[in-house]
């Protein structure tokens, strides 16, 4: 819990500096929702057996055992991200960090296009 603590003040602070800073060099501004949305990447991608991490490991693990695509023809692209990871590692942490990490940036770079 420790962490989510650390996490919370550190990008409390972090936004807090960006702000300030932002007035007066936009550039450098733009530095510190990187290392905030690094951040929310890092503890989402390293966490291990809460909420539904668990069970994209186990799929992980089996699609490990046994690398081929379903044959009903649901969630393809999800076979296909993970049989991509596969070919790197045959650790789970990866798919989490990945899958987690992919999602949080395509989010935060859509915020900047739409402001």
């Amino acid at each position: 819990m420790n962490i989510f603590y650390f996490l919370l003040i550190s990008t409390f602070l972090l936004g807090l500096i960006s702000r300030i800073i932002n007035k007066n060099y936009k550039i450098i501004g733009i530095l510190f929702p990187l290392i905030i949305a690094s951040l929310f990447i890092l503890v989402a991608g390293f966490r291990t057996e809460i909420g539904d991490t668990y069970f994209y490991k186990h799929s992980y693990e089996l699609l490990v055992q046994n690398p081929m695509l379903p044959e009903d023809g649901r969630d393809i692209g999800f076979t296909v991200f993970q049989l991509c990871l596969i070919s790197i590692s045959t650790n789970p942490q990866i798919f989490s960090f990945c899958y987690i990490s992919n999602y949080k940036f395509m989010y935060y770079y859509w915020i900047i296009s739409v402001s």
